[in-house]
This record gives structure tokens, C-alpha cells and sequence, in this order.
């Protein structure tokens, strides 16, 4: 009742499409194969019942694609052993990620298996060997996959392996694809694959390997060419830094000149992208910057190398780069990270100020100064008694003394850099003139106590210099 119901409707359907007038010859002969398809699978053809049911798969045309519509014809036509149509079945149930589809879809899988569907024995030889929806059974897995491997060895090989990948179990697709290259070694696909899968597993020098022959293969080939890129570019890296390699700068340089042959704006943006994950500032700024002076255009390199500035601490720098990006990809992302890093760079100018007014009140001091000449004359008096008494203590005294310079510098580090550590981030605050008077008072103030000590201990206990 239902099926006399179904065509009865499809075959209104048609009436009704058929009294619309069309004016375009192509749109009237899909029309007119849609209504042959309709009517013929009504009537129960099984051909036509799996076309159907394609079309809801891939939408075909005016159709609104449905599953479960596609589901329903493709039933209907396997019901008749239509043998694709049990195929479509078994991809399809397996879809439903559940343990009942997965069985309902090895079903499905098995009678088009047995009638020859070569797909179908791949995916049943990959099934049975991680008993997905069957039991696990390695014997049935090999009969699968050898019947299939009869009509064409390399292809089922290649099926298998990309099943294997998408339950991500690259070590049998690996074995896999490595057999479909035995059969065919000129398989660029095969070798491309087979690549990325050793990139995953970070094997770079094999899949650097497929790499070169698939692209020797398929010269024209971009996503080889893009992958064959990444692997030079990672394995110059690794040589450059030593990781996991014995350190070699000339092969790193050999690695990173190929892949720059192949696109030196990418070559240079790739391994500056993989400098800054091994937090090598430096190295990064240096391939982004090559990068931008080779492709402009790429806004990305710009926020990439602000973020390295702004690691480093070079805020100015971090904050031109984010006003680049910004302004050529305008973005709440974008704003907020340029706004971000200006109020973290006013604050960084207004600390500074700050500390410069301190020394520059510090220096001028009129005290200091009296201080600085007083302890210079007190302290090359008592150094030049202590010479022509006893050089060899004089030698000990000066040894003392470089000793308390050494922690003094710690102690101002401490006090009055605060966080600016390094040499570069205090040039930002004081310059070198600075610097010196800085040094050159305490040199003169801590010679003078430590002599002046040294001279009232020696004389008063001991009586002598």
C-alpha cells in the first residue's frame, strides 16, 4: 500500500512539473531524465532506485539531497542485490558512528564483497583486521584484501592504507602504502601519503624522501611541492639547532637554500614560524623580516613577527608590526591585540622616565660629588702607602675589591634596573656617559671604605699597615 502510495505521488508529481512551461533546453532535459528516473524506480527498477538514491547523496541538480531518502532507495535497490547499491548501504550505516550501524553496515559490506565490489573487499579487509563492526579475524582480512589485490594491487593497498589513516593508525597504513608502492613505485599519490604519514610520526628525512620522488614525478604537483617545502624547511631547523641531529649549520644552510628554490618568501615565513615555537627570537625575526622583503602581501608575517618583537620585549617594534596587520586585516582580534600592546608600551616609557629622572638626580647631586673627590684623594693616598709597604697585600686588596664591585653590580641590578636585565633593555634607560659616572663613583666609594677598614683594622689591633 505504502509503494502504490509513493508512485502515486511521484507520479503527480510529474504531472504537475510537466504543466510548467520552461524556456531553458538543458533545465527541460533534466526534467525530463528526473521523471524517467522517478517512474522507472516507482515501478521497481533496481538501477533506477540506486541513481535515486545517488542523486540525494551528491544532490544532484534540482534534487534536495536527504540521507535517509538516499537510504531508503539505495534498500530498495539492494533488496534486489543490486551490488553498488549494497556498497553505498555499508559506507552509509557506517556514517552513524554506533555499534548497531557498524554492524548493519558490515552486512551490507559482505553481499557486495561477494559480488565482486572491489571497494567493498578493501573496507571489509580493513574491518575485519580491527574487528570493526566483525569479529577480529587476520585470516579473513588477508582473504579479503588478496581478492582484491587480484583485480588491482597497488589500489586495494592504497584503500586499505587510507582507512587505516582515518582511525588514525599510521603504522599499518604506512605497511600498507609501502605495499602499494612495492607493486607500483612510481605511485605519486602512494609516496605523497605515505610522507605525510612520516611527518606526522616525525620521521622528516623518509618522508623528505617521498617527498622528492612524488614531486620528480608530478613536477606541477603545488600540495607536493608545499609539503616538500615543510620538510626542508623543518629538517634545516633541526640541524641549525642541533635538535635530534648532530649540529650541522652547512647542511642546514643546503636544506634551507633547496627549499627556498622551490618559494623563498614561504621557505623563510615556514621555518621563522618554527624558530618561534623553539623560542629562538632572533632567528625568527630574521626569516620573518626576509620574508616580508620577498612577499609583502603576506599580512600574516607581520603578526607573526610582532609577536617576536613583543617576546623580546622590543615593544615599539611589536606594537609597528600589529598597526600593519591591523590595518590590512581589520579585526576585533587585531584591534584588541594593538591596543593591548600600546598600553603595555606606555607603561614601559612612563617607567623608564621615571627611572632616568632618578639617576639624572642622582648624578647631579652636589653631594655626590664632594663624596666622589674626597674618596678618590683618601683612596689613592692609602693605596700608595699600602704599595710601598706591602705590594703583595696591596695585590690581595685590590682582589677584595673587584670581588665587592662584582656583588655591587648585583645589588644595583637588583635596585635599579629592576626588570630591564640584560644589557640591551638598559640602554633604553641610560646612556653610556651615565653609565660610566655611575660605575666610576662606586669603583672610588668602595675602594675608599674597604681601605679605610683594611688600614684602622690593621694599624689598631695589629700595629702594622
Amino acid at each position: 500500500m505504502q509503494a502504490r502510495k509513493g508512485r502515486e505521488e511521484i507520479l503527480k508529481d510529474q504531472q504537475e512539473s510537466e504543466s510548467e512551461s520552461t524556456e531553458d533546453p538543458v533545465k527541460d532535459y533534466y526534467k525530463d531524465y528526473l521523471k524517467q528516473i522517478n517512474r522507472k524506480a516507482a515501478d521497481g527498477d533496481a538501477e533506477a532506485q540506486y541513481s535515486l538514491g545517488f542523486m540525494h547523496i551528491t544532490r544532484y541538480k534540482s534534487i534536495t539531497g536527504s540521507q535517509e531518502t538516499a537510504i531508503e532507495w539505495f534498500t530498495k535497490a539492494a533488496e534486489q542485490g543490486h551490488a553498488k547499491a549494497q556498497y553505498e548501504l555499508g559506507r552509509l550505516y557506517f556514517g552513524f558512528s554506533s555499534y548497531l550501524g557498524e554492524v548493519k553496515s558490515a552486512e551490507w559490506l559482505i553481499k557486495a564483497a561477494e559480488q565482486g565490489i572491489f571497494e567493498a573487499q578493501t573496507e571489509l579487509s580493513f574491518r575485519y583486521c580491527l574487528g570493526i563492526g566483525v569479529p577480529k579475524d587476520k585470516t579473513k582480512a588477508a582473504e579479503w584484501l588478496n581478492k582484491a589485490i587480484e583485480m588491482d594491487a597497488p589500489k586495494a593497498y592504497w584503500e586499505r592504507g587510507d582507512s587505516f589513516i582515518l582511525k588514525k593508525n599510521y603504522d599499518m597504513a604506512i605497511d600498507d602504502l609501502s605495499n602499494a608502492i612495492k607493486y607500483k613505485p612510481n605511485y605519486p599519490n602512494a609516496l605523497n601519503k605515505r610522507g605525510d604519514l612520516y611527518m606526522k610520526k616525525g620521521d622528516i628525512d623518509k618522508a623528505l624522501a617521498d617527498y622528492e620522488k612524488s614531486n620528480h614525478l608530478e613536477p606541477d604537483n603545488v600540495d607536493v611541492k608545499r609539503s616538500l617545502l615543510e620538510a626542508l624547511t623543518i629538517l634545516s631547523l633541526r640541524y641549525c639547532l642541533g635538535k635530534g641531529v648532530q649540529k650541522d649549520e652547512t647542511k642546514a644552510a643546503e636544506l634551507f637554500n633547496r627549499a627556498t628554490e622551490i618559494d623563498i618568501s614561504e621557505a623563510n615565513w615556514q621555518r621563522g614560524k618554527l624558530f618561534m615555537i623553539e623560542e629562538k627570537y632572533d632567528m625568527a625575526i630574521d626569516d620573518l623580516s626576509n620574508a616580508i622583503k620577498n612577499n609583502p602581501k603576506n599580512s600574516d608575517v607581520f603578526l607573526e613577527r610582532g609577536h617576536a618583537y613583543k617576546k623580546k620585549g622590543e615593544l615599539d617594534k611589536a606594537l609597528a608590526d600589529y598597526k600593519e596587520f591591523n590595518e590590512r586585516e581589520p579585526s576585533e582580534y587585531a584591534d584588541n591585540l594593538f591596543n593591548e600592546t600600546k598600553i603595555e608600551w606606555e607603561k614601559e616609557q612612563k617607567h623608564i622616565s621615571l627611572i632616568k629622572k632618578r639617576i639624572n638626580r642622582f648624578l647631579k647631586n652636589p653631594i655626590i660629588i664632594i663624596i666622589t673627590i674626597v674618596s678618590l684623594f683618601f683612596n689613592n693616598t692609602l693605596l700608595l702607602i699600602s704599595q710601598a709597604r706591602a705590594p703583595f697585600r696591596t695585590i690581595f686588596n685590590y682582589l677584595i675589591v673587584i670581588a665587592l664591585l662584582i656583588v655591587y653590580n648585583n645589588v644595583l641590578k637588583y635596585f635599579l634596573w629592576s626588570t630591564y636585565d640584560t644589557i640591551k633593555e638598559r640602554k633604553k634607560i641610560i646612556s653610556k656617559p651615565h653609565m660610566f659616572r655611575i660605575y666610576f663613583f662606586m669603583i672610588i666609594l668602595i675602594t675608599s671604605i674597604y681601605g679605610g677598614l683594611y688600614f684602622l683594622i690593621m694599624h689598631l689591633l695589629f700595629k702594622v699597615w
